[in-house]
């Protein structure tokens, strides 16, 4: 079985750690099997402590980075692009700390809408740290995803196609392509299909509404999404995320572009979110392809 993930901020504001220990607790009482940890605010990660609790709860931890425009990886500005590097680094370093065997999310490039393409030099910028940090990655048997997000998110990865190509520029074989059905109904021709190409190189399918609220009530068609996942071979994590104004920090809430309450209680959407995936998950094991 796939192991099912969930995202903190379906219960939390933010991830602080003072609330942090009662989503991993809320995870682990909904029937997750991991949780992700979010790196966005580097001095609210103690990783004894979430390495401990996620323990106490039989959780893994899933950290994931990002990058502020200041750090952008892949900034044309080489002491910019350094400064992700560094950061990146960090990332990884709490990681590892935690107990953590991969690192998800943006770690190539700045999150929120660009002004203007990455440029060729920003290209090789995001392509060196890349596959600098996969070498690191590698001496702790960590991997690296990179997530496609939708193109008012970021201006380098958008679709999973992107995704492999700048992965084969660092020749890093620990670098996996992050793919998430919000993104990917924005972004691809065809979801499914791009899922099933995508199969050999994939190493986090994050699962999330076309609103960003319960998992089967949007535009997504996740019976599709995952049975072309499971068919194409894929037994790597499989995330739940959904977010709503009526828990989310009113900053982060801005920052993601979500104004309505999609849900009041968030228990309720995770266990029903959990089902609806164990169900597709078991349906496409049992279907031919």
């Amino acid at each position: 079985m796939n192991l099912l993930v969930a995202h903190p901020l379906t219960w939390i504001p933010r991830w602080t750690m003072a609330d942090g220990p009662r989503a991993i607790a809320r995870a682990a009482a909904c029937g997750y099997d991991a949780i992700i940890v979010p790196l966005r605010d580097p001095t609210q990660v103690d990783a004894a402590a979430i390495a401990r609790a996620c323990a106490a709860e039989g959780l893994t931890p899933i950290p994931t980075t990002n990058h502020p425009p200041d750090t952008d990886p892949a900034s044309d500005d080489p002491a910019i692009a350094a400064c992700g590097r560094d950061r990146l680094l960090h990332a990884l370093a709490l990681a590892r700390d935690m107990g953590a065997m991969r690192l998800a999310g943006l770690p190539h490039a700045a999150w929120g809408k660009a002004a203007a393409p990455v440029s060729p030099r920003g290209r090789a910028h995001a392509v060196a740290t890349l596959a600098h940090a996969a070498r690191i990655a590698a001496a702790s048997g960590m991997i690296i995803t990179i997530e496609a997000v939708n193109r008012f998110e970021n201006a380098l990865v958008n679709t999973a196609a992107q995704a492999r190509a700048l992965i084969a520029e660092t020749g890093a074989d620990n670098i996996l392509v992050h793919l998430d059905t919000h993104h990917m109904l924005i972004e691809e021709a065809d979801t499914a299909a791009a899922i099933a190409e995508t199969a050999p190189f994939l190493g986090f399918l994050e699962c999330s509404e076309s609103h960003r609220g319960a998992l089967g009530t949007g535009g997504v068609d996740l019976p599709r999404a995952i049975r072309a996942a499971i068919h194409a071979g894929y037994r790597g994590p499989i995330g739940f995320e959904a977010f709503s104004a009526a828990i989310l920090d009113p900053a982060l809430a801005a920052a993601f572009c979500v104004w309505r309450a999609t849900y009041t209680h968030a228990d309720r959407v995770a266990r029903d979110a959990n089902a609806l995936l164990r169900r597709l998950v078991a349906e496409a094991e049992e279907t031919p392809p």
